[in-house]
């Protein structure tokens, strides 16, 4: 589904009774000789010796951690999900790089979620009538791409000032690192007592590169509200606001 950008910026898981091994068993450091010489011949004799070692690397498989930095692309590399969401406050990213091709939204964004979903964009002739049913879940949001150092990209809903020009410093500071993570890797923080994010760059890959995949900011608005959008009042989610249901 293709968005209309004109459109929608019109308006704005025990082992019971088994000893527990002991950590220095399990993973002994390399300078510790351990001698397991009676065990092992122990083992030997009940033929127990390589089950044993089979269970110890089959816990090992369940610890590997995945190499698949292509996660949420297809075999061509085209992006297959994208997620509305603010980044990880334990992963780095970059936004993209030109300003003016992030775009302007009417969001509405629920407290919980319907059928998996909270967040969907809105449709200008749907907006008003959205404004007197649910005000306060009502925003108009600059939706900014961005994408972790492994490639992953998702999308990040940032609020807009209100009529009045007046905007939270939550908000405020999302804008302003998301312009600095145009040209830095930034991992996301935030400080309780100011009230605002805060913003700790890479260092060690600083030079990277983000690797887009060909993508662009339409593609990735399209893959990340292409089933989450409104556009009229028989919507499911509008039927729900007003207590009729699903």
């Amino acid at each position: 589904m293709s968005i209309d950008k004109e459109d929608f910026n019109s308006s704005n898981k025990d082992n019971v009774g088994q000893p527990k091994t002991p950590p220095k068993e399990r993973c002994p450091e390399k300078d510790v000789h351990v001698d397991n010489s009676e065990t092992s011949a122990a083992n030997a004799e009940k033929g127990g010796g390589d089950e044993e070692e089979h269970k110890y690397e089959t816990r090992l498989s369940a610890l590997r951690i995945s190499q698949d930095f292509s996660a949420g692309f297809d075999a061509t590399g085209q992006i297959m999900m994208v997620r509305a969401i603010k980044p990880s406050k334990s992963r780095f990213f970059r936004t993209w790089m030109d300003p003016d091709m992030w775009e302007k939204f009417w969001m509405l964004t629920l407290d919980g979620s319907f059928e998996g979903r909270e967040t969907f964009v809105v449709a200008s002739n749907v907006v008003q009538p959205l404004l007197e049913i649910a005000p306060s879940l009502m925003a108009i949001k600059m939706i900014v791409p961005y994408i972790y150092f492994e490639g992953e990209v998702s999308v990040w809903p940032i609020r807009m000032p209100k009529s009045d020009g007046h905007l939270d410093t939550w908000n405020q500071s999302a804008m302003k690192i998301a312009r600095e993570a145009r040209v830095d890797w930034i991992r996301l923080g935030s400080n309780q007592d100011i009230k605002q994010y805060t913003a700790y760059p890479a260092r060690a890959s600083e030079d990277r590169t983000p690797d887009w995949r060909g993508s662009t900011p339409e593609s990735v608005y399209d893959q990340a509200f292409k089933d989450c959008s409104i556009h009229s009042m028989d919507d499911p989610v509008v039927k729900f606001l007003r207590g009729g249901g699903e």
